[in-house]
């Protein structure tokens, strides 16, 4: 029987249908007004903060502060691959020798035959 919380009431989205069509509901232009209407209040509490005498409300408020003003600090990531084959070969030898590592660290439950026992 298939019922709410069923699994079988489950449906895949087919491929290039969105899971949320209408997207994220618009914040109502009441709610914008007053919280823009407290943006000079805010901004005393956030330069007030720079006072505490904890040091991390400090840097955070510092933080928030830099990266209203300037926007957030860009991610600098270093993506060049000079030489994907023996990265690649690194990487397989590395697992190889994790692997072996373990199997040698693991008891050997083989079974011997009597005559091979010496």
């Amino acid at each position: 029987m298939a019922g709410k919380g069923n699994i079988k009431n489950l449906k895949p989205w087919k491929p290039g249908q969105s899971g949320n069509p209408g997207g994220m509901r618009a914040i109502p232009e009441e709610v914008k007004q007053a919280l823009i209407a407290a943006t000079p209040q805010a901004t005393k509490v956030l330069l007030d903060l720079l006072l505490s005498d904890n040091e991390k409300i400090r840097l955070q408020a510092v933080q928030v502060i830099y990266e209203r003003a300037y926007g957030k600090a860009a991610a600098q990531v270093d993506v060049r691959v000079h030489d994907v084959g023996s990265l690649h070969l690194q990487l397989l030898e590395e697992i190889r020798a994790r692997r072996q590592e373990r199997i040698g660290q693991a008891i050997d439950v083989t079974p011997v035959k009597p005559e091979e026992q010496g």
